[in-house]
């Protein structure tokens, strides 16, 4: 009798205890768990395409019947030509058919896995010496016909894009390959930009993107969206106007003033209307390592002095509502911290090339965000080895560069960087994306000029930093 009373009594306690256990689980999930795992959302990030349809013609008779073919046929017919190139994918090389078919099958996938919100694209879609390819292998001196040949190529590549992402906005930004003349060449108001403005629209699934996208962008390549729900806005600007190495003339300059007004506007009202900004654009601000390597002692800024002033004073005047910018260009896996006079650093995320033509393997990146705060949270680099021709995640940043903080904005990290030895390795690792190309690994004399472009991006702050990392 006493045991069978026992019996009950333990019965009750332990079920007691399991009730108990079950109302915390629930309690935390209604009220703690919210508070600590946040909702987050991603978008992809797609740099340095340098798509090449020349690949292969300097094998074939001449003029290149590739060429030929894609000259007279319309673009949706592009990919049913370029299948029957099948090019190496090779290092050195811009972005054959080959590497852009299996970019887009894996964007697909990440697509489905990851649900992104968007995409930016971030800049330089036509491979290097564009023009000079096409009058070699075309035989076709017209500017016409070079024109239409351009054309084709940017609404090829949407198609393709298109078929990817057909649901979601792609967001694309104006690189200095991205021209119906030459490398850093643009003409503010030009046909370029209208042609292409008709172009990229249709990349945009919202009405409201779309007529913000029309308002500017044909002035010179940039532009401002207000993402769904009015929270957070993307900046998106042409620094090809701001570039060292951009022909200047008064024009030019003018269109170069005029965006950094436009953008001060667009700072001013994102503050007054409370959103986050996200900044996106291919030239970054700073400083130029790879040139600054290679003419001893000559520090080579990215952008012309008086830009990257002007530029400087907007990121202090409008920093707490900007929580992170996006860039291009130098083809690497990299990144920077703006010092503001006020407030925390604010973080400019290279996202590397898809091209493979500097000695890196093709790559992205995946963005996760805070739903509510928008702040960048954490990104994936996805990665193509060309040793082992597969898609592969290379590294999340979270495990590779945080250690302590699961929920915090890239900049509480970035800015310890420079203190731990172990994650100034994992840069050196991860800089060329899985490849050994790139002088970041082979002197350790060059390291602090690496090192000192992430925190300093006037020369004067560059020379100080490499003083004293040099001693």
């Amino acid at each position: 009798m006493l045991f069978g009373l026992y019996v009950i009594v333990n019965f009750e306690v332990i079920m007691a205890r399991k009730i108990i256990q079950l109302f915390l689980v629930i309690l935390f999930q209604l009220i703690i768990s919210p508070l600590v795992f946040a909702r987050t959302d991603k978008f992809i990030s797609i740099s340095d395409i340098h798509f090449d349809p020349f690949a292969g013609c300097e094998k074939l008779p001449y003029p290149c019947p590739i060429i030929e073919k894609l000259r007279s046929a319309k673009y949706q017919l592009w990919g049913q030509i370029l299948s029957g190139n099948n090019n190496l994918i090779a290092y050195r090389k811009d972005t054959n058919y080959s590497l852009l078919k299996t970019t887009l099958l894996e964007l697909q996938t990440i697509k489905k896995q990851e649900n992104p919100r968007f995409v930016v694209i971030l800049g330089d879609f036509l491979g290097h010496n564009y023009i000079d390819h096409y009058r070699k292998y075309s035989g076709d001196r017209s500017t016409d016909g070079y024109y239409l040949f351009v054309r084709k190529t940017f609404q090829f590549i949407a198609y393709e894009l298109e078929k990817v992402f057909p649901d979601i906005d792609v967001y694309s930004v104006v690189g200095n390959n991205d021209s119906y003349q030459d490398d850093y060449i643009l003409t503010p108001h030009g046909a370029f930009f209208h042609n292409i403005a008709d172009i990229w629209v249709q990349l945009m699934k919202d009405r409201r993107s779309k007529k913000q996208f029309q308002n500017t962008f044909s002035i010179a390549g940039y532009y401002a969206v207000t993402l769904p729900g009015d929270k957070s806005k993307i900046i998106v600007l042409d620094t090809v106007l701001f570039s060292s190495l951009s022909q200047t003339n008064r024009v030019r300059d003018a269109a170069a003033k005029e965006q950094l007004v436009w953008l001060k506007d667009q700072l001013k009202m994102a503050e007054k209307n409370h959103q986050t900004i996200l900044l996106a654009f291919h030239i970054p601000a700073g400083i130029d390592v790879f040139s600054t390597l290679r003419v001893f002692s000559l520090v080579h800024e990215f952008w012309q002095p008086e830009y990257t002033r002007e530029f400087e004073e907007l990121l202090n005047e409008y920093s707490k509502n900007i929580v992170g910018i996006l860039s291009g260009h130098i083809h690497m896996d990299s990144f920077q911290l703006i010092n503001i006079k006020r407030g925390n650093p604010l973080p400019v995320i290279f996202t590397s090339s898809i091209s493979p033509v500097f000695g890196n393997n093709p790559a992205f990146k995946v963005f996760s965000y805070d739903a509510k705060t928008s702040r960048l949270e954490n990104y994936d680099t996805y990665f193509y080895p060309l040793d082992k021709l597969n898609w592969q995640r290379e590294y999340s940043f979270n495990r590779i560069y945080r250690s302590v903080c699961y929920h915090c904005d890239l900049v509480s990290e970035l800015t310890q960087i420079i203190n731990n030895r172990e994650a100034l390795e994992n840069y050196k690792k991860y800089y060329a994306v899985g490849h050994d190309s790139q002088p970041i690994t082979e002197k350790k004399s060059d390291f602090p000029y690496y090192l000192c472009s992430i925190f300093s991006i006037t020369p004067k702050a560059y020379r100080a930093c490499l003083r004293e990392n040099k001693q």
